[in-house]
């Protein structure tokens, strides 16, 4: 909204919106592979056992960890980019993934 509502009005923010972006796109990429790679996992485990015991499954605590780092990483550099935009810098979302050009 901010992108298209001051896209003439803020110098850099062209680029500011597409880095925020590509970096949340990406964020929630590796979210989505770490919970389907836990369900695929115990999909696999359970496969190759053929027995369906709750012994087999892996333990929901790697999900939950990958989870939480992935939540406080978003936090951090969501805090930390705010105060450099704020003390007029560039944002620095060093594990974007270009999509949008």
């Amino acid at each position: 909204m901010m992108w298209i509502s001051q896209k003439n009005k803020i110098d850099g923010i062209d680029r500011n919106s597409r880095e925020i972006l590509n970096f949340q796109i990406t964020w929630s990429l590796f979210l989505f592979l770490s919970i389907i790679g836990y369900i695929g996992g115990n999909f696999y485990r359970v496969y190759q056992s053929s027995v369906i015991s709750p012994s087999l499954l892996i333990n929901p605590l790697f999900l939950w960890i990958s989870v939480l780092i992935l939540y406080f990483l978003n936090l951090f550099l969501v805090i930390m980019n705010s105060v450099r935009l704020k003390s007029g810098k560039n944002v620095a979302y060093f594990l974007g993934i270009p999509f949008l050009r």
